[in-house]
């Protein structure tokens, strides 16, 4: 499914061509993808101030060399913030991207942060509480200038179009987890649970930590909390089969410093204390 949105950052700065292919323009594959949050994960309730991050890698998959005279730019519109006009957008200048090449993009809302708006009042970022979002999103689109002229050329991209002014997105220029659960009830609440230790490794760890533990048949949940005891990230990981299972955890979204994580299954419960170190 193809989605129209339109492209602030640019729409005036540029004249948009979008003729057949020609010499000025060049075929490139722009390929974005979501590493977190994944669609069906869930995410705890945040507090004013506290930070969620959509962690997004875009890929050239060719045949063309993104050189640095073009340009990328990766969007998230919030209108799962409530404020389908706004739009937060990183651009790639002055960089060489090969085919295959990758660069990660984060975008950052802070609950209860109030932005800017060009041309009227600010608004302020309320991110959902106790609610499923299916439209958390990122796109990207790329172009190139001929020197000396103001028109902008969009690559060849089958996932880019450009229509009545606006910047068509489909196929793999368009990423979106669904299933995004904000609000986490259940096993954490349940007291006197046998615990045990978990073995966590590596640790310190730069993104993602690993443990082996002995299941039993009933529901997993993996979750991270900081040393103040709030839970920064959680993991539901479903009806499990008994026996031994290495499970791991994505921690590229945490800052550096000291967590806890826990492993809680029926009525075991385990954990370890980390370093979150890049």
């Amino acid at each position: 499914m193809k989605r129209i949105l339109t492209s602030l950052a640019l729409l005036g700065a540029f004249g948009f061509t979008a003729s057949a292919q020609s010499d000025t323009f060049k075929t490139i594959d722009l390929s974005i993808a979501i590493s977190n949050p994944t669609s069906n994960s869930s995410r705890p309730n945040l507090n004013a101030g506290d930070t969620f991050r959509v962690l997004s890698t875009l890929t050239n998959l060719g045949p063309d060399i993104v050189m640095p005279s073009d340009t990328i730019v990766v969007s998230a519109p919030i209108g799962w913030l409530g404020h389908s006009d706004l739009v937060y957008s990183s651009r790639i200048f002055g960089d060489t991207i090969p085919v295959n090449g990758t660069r990660n993009i984060t975008f950052t809302f802070v609950q209860g942060a109030t932005v800017p708006v060009q041309g009227g009042s600010p608004i302020v970022l309320v991110i959902p509480s106790d609610q499923v979002v299916d439209n958390i999103e990122v796109n990207a689109y790329g172009y190139s200038t001929i020197a000396g002229s103001s028109t902008a050329y969009l690559y060849t991209d089958d996932g880019i179009d450009l229509v009545n002014d606006e910047i068509q997105y489909g196929g793999n220029n368009l990423a979106n987890p669904t299933g995004v659960r904000f609000g986490t009830v259940g096993v954490f609440d349940v007291k006197g649970l046998a615990k045990t230790d978990l073995n966590v490794y590596p640790n310190p760890a730069k993104e993602k930590v690993s443990f082996k533990a002995s299941l039993v048949n009933a529901e997993a949940t993996v979750r991270v909390l900081d040393i103040a005891g709030r839970t920064v990230l959680v993991n539901e990981l479903g009806k499990q089969v008994a026996g031994e299972k290495e499970i791991t955890v994505d921690v590229t979204s945490l800052n550096n410093g000291m967590y806890y994580v826990e492993l809680v299954n029926g009525e075991n419960r385990a954990t370890s204390k980390i370093t979150v170190q890049k």
